[in-house]
């Protein structure tokens, strides 16, 4: 003590007062960081209208620095934190404002920023923030403006370190975490117009992303170098799962941009690339159903300002589609109506819309919300040139599965490839081609022609050879109850749209075209395809049609696949109502052979008008081999035995006048040729019968012949004339089954006032005959 004691006596007194000094300046210091932080802490909610707490304040007259520890602003009336950081350092320096009125920090630091982010419907957590300090602004500007000058100064080495920003959207519940969040930049000065900095974060679901460039405080223009470096979409799930059906989506986004533009005129240019790897979604039971291999853009030029878009390559590489279409809806685009049906859909493939919660108008209000930015986006820039210099897909797969019929119905598009070269706004025509596989069997081939200069016209042609008709049965069987059970289809469209009017030309040929018999059960249209289709079939067994199709795209009453059905529903209406007329226009056939084959009263044997109709009908049966043919004798048994007894007794009359018992041909002609009204022949009926009555001359005639020896030879003659055109048919055709000879009904023969016909009926397996 007494050491201590004789080294302060011994002191300079300049030395004692120094220290005491520095004493002084310590109490003074740790008393005023307490005061200054207690200042702040207890008058922040009256400044900011929120809770804030801080750590420590931390002061140094030395170097005329401070620094805030432990920052925490609160949400409005919440005890959670909106915003916090670790360390907020600056270094001011006070020669400069004293000497040339220049606010000077030269060295600003942040350390650990972390602010929370919520969007509810249309509002967001700092609103209340915004409205406070705007309105201060801009009273404040009013206030200032007339009597201050804008204060000049310079902010060097600027850095935030270790930062992190979460952004939640409450409406979908929905997040987005981005950290390892750093900047630097170099200087801010009122002096220095151009400001360059360098920005980093890291995306918490997976990948970084990198800013890197310069800002001009004069003229607002900008120049940005962006890197993003396998960014994961995983994010972007429960904003995704709102409108799709989705369980789970994946994909990586690499990216190199170089950004430039112009604040003040809303002018940016950009070139470099993006591209999205691995993107997948899934559904809700866990099956992939959007996909590809890889998305890239390569971008030349955009220039906003010149109304400009020119790009050298876009790639897709296997992408991958599945469709669903059930009962329900679908497996892709959620439905807002609420649907509770779901017994027909299969074990897996459940997609079912939920019952609404009250958020669905949220949701639509938020998408309003994008497609309106879009929209004055697209106003905003609109497109004077594009081009593109290469468009490629490649092996892509699309497959589509219907669970709504009896059968489920599946469908592939594989190896799907589209390309386009020099691609150009300026150009005339853009040519496009498309090849894909279809379902295994078939091939599709396509060409699109597309006009720029107008917009909406367009050429195209495309065919679709190979394909397996079987594969369409479950929809005949829906919608006809007939399956397809064989045949290959060969299809070529060529459609033209000028000034929105459509112009297509589509022929459509099936090849060994075989209909199953009708199922039992019911359809929405009832159609005898069977027959239909025996009937269309040309005589090389295939069906050929030419389908037309116009009308105005812009029509809402004009739907092509409607009109496609109706269509084919008429023409299949057509062919079994008028079956005689598809068959004579397919075999270049009198339509009259067809109906029927016409005989003579009293004739049996086959004669050259006869032959022919049978002839033709062969020549049907053993082309057509599904077709069956149903011959029906039809005549009035008394019409004709007055007519054959009138002939009998002429031929008795001829042979007594002219003492023949032999008679000839000649002579057969001779006796038609009587007159029934003959005196002679009259007088000759009337001594033989012995009758002087005004009787008809067919009732003389019957009591002169005998009654039942014109029955008996009568049915001896129809007997005759069936089964000779049996016997010729029956030698002319393979399969002797396909055709039957049968006997009217006793009603249509008694209705019956011509000569005698087989009447001709076709029909197919299972299928009712049609006259």
């Amino acid at each position: 003590m007494s050491t201590v004691s004789s080294y302060l006596k011994q002191m300079p007194r300049w030395a004692k007062i120094s220290g005491i000094f520095l004493i002084l300046v310590f109490i003074l210091l740790t008393i005023g960081n307490r005061l200054a932080r207690n200042y702040i802490q207890n008058n922040g909610e009256a400044w900011i209208g929120r809770k804030l707490a801080l750590g420590s304040v931390r002061i140094n007259p030395l170097n005329f620095s401070f620094a805030l520890h432990d920052l925490k602003v609160y949400e409005k009336d919440s005890d959670t934190v909106f915003f916090s950081f670790d360390r907020f350092y600056a270094n001011i320096s006070p020669f400069a404002y004293l000497f040339n009125k220049r606010l000077v920090i030269t060295e600003m630091e942040l350390t650990a920023p972390q602010v929370r982010i919520v969007m509810n419907k249309n509002s967001f957590n700092f609103d209340d923030l915004l409205q406070r300090f705007v309105k201060s602004s801009d009273s404040t500007v009013r206030e200032q403006e007339p009597t201050q000058a804008p204060i000049r100064f310079a902010i060097e080495d600027v850095s935030l370190t270790n930062g992190a920003v979460d952004f939640m959207n409450e409406t979908f519940g929905g997040a987005l975490s981005l950290d390892s969040i750093f900047l630097r930049c170099p200087a801010v000065s009122a002096d220095q117009l151009v400001i360059n900095f360098d920005l980093g974060v890291r995306v918490s679901s997976g990948g970084t992303l990198n800013f890197s460039g310069n800002f001009d405080q004069d003229n607002l223009a900008y120049a940005i170098a962006i890197n993003g470096h396998s960014v994961n979409v995983g994010f972007l799930l429960p904003f995704v799962d709102k409108v799709m059906y989705v369980s789970g989506l994946t994909g990586l986004i690499d990216t190199q941009l170089n950004v430039g533009g112009d604040l003040k005129n809303a002018v940016s240019e950009a070139e470099g690339f993006v591209r999205l790897s691995g993107f997948q979604l899934l559904d809700t039971i866990g099956k992939p159903s959007v996909g590809l291999d890889k998305f890239e853009l390569q971008i030349d030029t955009i220039s906003a300002i010149e109304r400009m878009y020119s790009f050298s390559k876009v790639s897709i590489g296997r992408p991958f589609l599945r469709f669903d279409l059930t009962a329900a809806g679908n497996n892709l685009i959620r439905n807002t109506a609420t649907r509770k049906d779901s017994a027909s859909m299969p074990s897996d493939s459940l997609h079912v819309a939920e019952a609404g919660d009250g958020q669905v108008d949220e949701y639509l209000s938020f998408f309003k919300l994008l497609n309106d930015y879009f929209y004055t986006l697209g106003k905003a820039y609109a497109i004077n040139f594009y081009s593109l210099d290469s468009l490629i897909l490649d092996n892509g797969n699309i497959e589509f599965n219907d669970y709504t019929l009896n059968t489920q119905f599946h469908f592939l598009f594989e190896d799907l490839n589209i390309t386009a070269a020099n691609v150009r706004s300026d150009m005339d025509s853009i040519l496009v081609d498309l090849h894909s596989a279809l379902n295994k069997s078939g091939i599709l081939e396509g060409r699109v022609l597309l006009k720029p200069k107008q917009v909406g016209d367009m050429y195209m042609h495309y065919t679709l050879n190979g394909l397996k008709i079987s594969d369409f049965s479950p929809y005949s069987e829906y919608y006809v109850a007939h399956p397809f059970w064989d045949g290959v289809v060969f299809f070529e469209s060529t459609s033209e749209v000028k000034d929105q009017n459509l112009d297509s030309d589509n022929r459509l040929v099936i090849r060994n075209l075989e209909v199953g018999d009708k199922l039992k059960h019911q359809t929405p249209l009832d159609l005898p395809l069977k027959l239909a289709v025996s009937l269309l079939k040309d005589v090389h067994g295939n069906v050929d049609l030419r389908v037309p199709l116009k009308g105005n795209v812009n029509d809402p009453k004009f739907r092509i696949m409607p009109v496609v059905l109706k269509i084919f529903k008429d023409l299949i209406i057509k062919a079994v109502a008028s079956p005689y007329k598809l068959l004579a226009s397919t075999f270049n056939a009198d339509e009259d052979d067809l109906r029927d084959i016409k005989y003579d009263y009293l004739q049996f044997n086959l004669r050259g008008r006869q032959t022919k109709a049978l002839n033709l009908l062969a020549r049907i049966l053993n082309q057509k081999k599904d077709m069956k043919v149903e011959l029906i004798h039809l005549s009035n048994p008394q019409w004709e035995v007055d007519q054959y007894a009138l002939f009998e007794a002429k031929r008795m009359y001829y042979a007594e006048k002219n003492n023949k018992s032999v008679l000839s041909f000649d002579d057969s002609v001779a006796i038609d040729g009587i007159q029934r009204l003959d005196t002679a022949f009259n007088t000759f009926l009337k001594e033989r019968v012995r009758t002087a009555s005004s009787a008809e001359v067919e009732q003389l005639a019957i009591q002169l012949v005998g009654m039942e020896k014109t029955h008996q030879l009568l049915m001896e003659v129809e007997t005759k004339r069936k089964s000779i055109a049996e016997d010729y048919l029956a030698a002319k055709i393979e399969d002797h089954s396909r055709f039957t000879i049968i006997d009217a009904t006793a009603e249509d023969a008694a209705n019956h006032r011509e000569r005698p016909k087989l009447v001709v009926l076709f029909s197919v397996s299972s299928s009712e005959p049609l006259q």
